[in-house]
């Protein structure tokens, strides 16, 4: 196997690889109930809008607490990782935005979202949080 072979073969073994993490994800998160998420600890859940205002680049940054659920075994939840703001209404979704986790408290944390415009559900809607799937 000469060098170009077995890049090409490492490329291929990293693509296997991520899709296994992919499906990893999909299985602990995306498959599981809200409570389950919360007690996996890769969903807080409710979480209470403090302050909402635009950062560098135009763009929406939250700051939100966690008033309910695990407290503890949060760990892939830290700066710089990607999750999912979402909102609920009389339980039945009604919005969900990405962002990246810009600085993290114990029990509260500031998360830049790929947004530039204000949702009309984020301010009023019952929140959550969910770690999302980092496909860097």
């Amino acid at each position: 196997m000469n060098s170009i072979e077995q890049i090409e073969h490492l490329q291929d073994c990293l693509e296997l690889e991520r899709q296994e993490d992919l499906r990893q994800y999909k299985e602990k998160v995306l498959k599981r109930t809200l409570q389950e998420r919360v007690q996996k600890g890769v969903t807080w859940y409710p979480v209470l809008l403090r302050r909402m205002y635009f950062g560098l680049g135009d763009r929406l940054v939250i700051e939100i607490e966690r008033s309910g659920g695990k407290k503890k075994s949060d760990s892939g939840f830290q700066s710089g990782a990607v999750v999912a703001v979402f909102g609920t209404e009389m339980d039945q979704p009604v919005g969900r935005l990405t962002g990246v986790i810009a600085s993290l408290q114990k029990d509260s944390m500031r998360i830049a979202l790929s947004t530039d415009n204000l949702p009309d559900w984020l301010p009023h809607s019952k929140l959550g949080l969910d770690l999302e799937f980092d496909d860097k």
